[in-house]
């Protein structure tokens, strides 16, 4: 006798749910935004000097200099603030640095990676200073300079003293002296050093081989220093420009830069002009490569609004053309 067959329903596997799935979110709608308004911002008005105000200034004043001289204080409306440049040959540049050229009686730092671009950017600011009477003073602590390099630039070798220092300590001591000499002429002068992080310190030198060096001497000695230049350099017509590197950054986040320039915070703060250097390109002549393109960023300012940046063609021939619009932060 056959026995019958029923065929049923298979158990679902797992758990039942307690709860059903919830119903699936809507798309997010995107939201208008207005746009930017780029008119100025109208500023509130200066205070107003009363005559009670007024005498206590002058009160102060005359206190200060009784006692510690008569260049001691005095009123900002009074001082000379314009900034002193020499035009650097690139319109673009002088536009980004916001004052109309290259400073003087200033710090400069020339910062960026390897083969960007530093060392022409720097012998051409050189070319373009000595066109304008500016005795330059080339300190090469990579004893790199040559001169078929400078001449191509524009250099004329003839008028450009040069110092191979062996350390930090020593370039320092020499831009010092000569700060010291070009104070009293009344012309405007140039110290160049290329470069700052190229430079070893005298421990480093003298420690043996086996010995680990001293963790942050560098930035401890220009804290030390810095001042010892910057300071002299108000009221003259000397300016400073020191070329450094970048160095990426052990561990960095996603959200922050992953490059630094070496010389710790005392040379960042000291500065009042930071341009960094970054290669966008090449420049061909069909198959030949005959030069680079380098973005030019403010990274910092004291002279004017920073974040602006502009491309240069650094030609391998020594000529510097203008390559891009200026744009701050990406806005034309």
């Amino acid at each position: 006798m056959a026995r019958a067959t029923t065929k049923e329903a298979k158990r679902p596997r797992g758990r039942p749910r307690k709860h059903p799935l919830p119903e699936a979110a809507p798309k997010r709608q995107p939201v208008a935004r207005e746009p930017v308004s780029r008119e100025p911002v109208e500023r509130e008005p200066v205070a107003v000097v009363t005559k009670d105000i007024d005498k206590k200034i002058d009160q102060l004043i005359h206190d200060i200099r009784k006692e510690f001289g008569p260049e001691s204080i005095g009123r900002l409306g009074e001082y000379d603030t314009d900034v002193k440049v020499f035009p650097s040959g690139s319109e673009a540049l002088d536009t980004i640095i916001g004052v109309g050229g290259f400073p003087l009686a200033k710090l400069v730092q020339i910062t960026g990676g390897e083969s960007v671009g530093k060392s022409t950017l720097i012998n051409y600011l050189a070319a373009q200073a000595q066109r304008q009477g500016i005795i330059v003073y080339f300190l090469d602590g990579e004893q790199s300079e040559g001169n078929d390099r400078a001449t191509a630039i524009g250099v004329n070798t003839h008028m450009l003293p040069i110092s191979e220092p062996e350390t930090l300590e020593d370039a320092f001591s020499r831009m010092w002296k000569a700060i010291e000499r070009m104070s009293k002429w009344n012309s405007p002068a140039l110290i160049m050093l290329d470069s700052l992080a190229a430079l070893p310190m005298k421990v480093d030198l003298e420690r043996p081989f086996d010995e680990e060096g001293r963790r942050a001497a560098r930035a401890a000695f220009l804290s030390a220093n810095l001042g010892k230049l910057i300071n002299p350099l108000k009221g003259t017509q000397v300016g400073l420009i020191f070329i450094n590197q970048v160095r990426e950054k052990a561990n960095a986040s996603p959200y922050e830069k992953k490059t630094y320039s070496p010389g710790g915070r005392a040379l960042r703060r000291y500065c009042h002009l930071t341009l960094e250097l970054t290669r966008m390109g090449q420049v061909k002549r069909g198959a030949d490569v005959i030069g680079i393109t380098t973005r030019i960023r403010v990274e910092k300012s004291k002279l004017a609004p920073p974040f602006k940046t502009t491309n240069l063609n650094l030609y391998f021939d020594g000529r510097v053309e203008d390559a891009g619009n200026v744009t701050r932060d990406g806005v034309e």
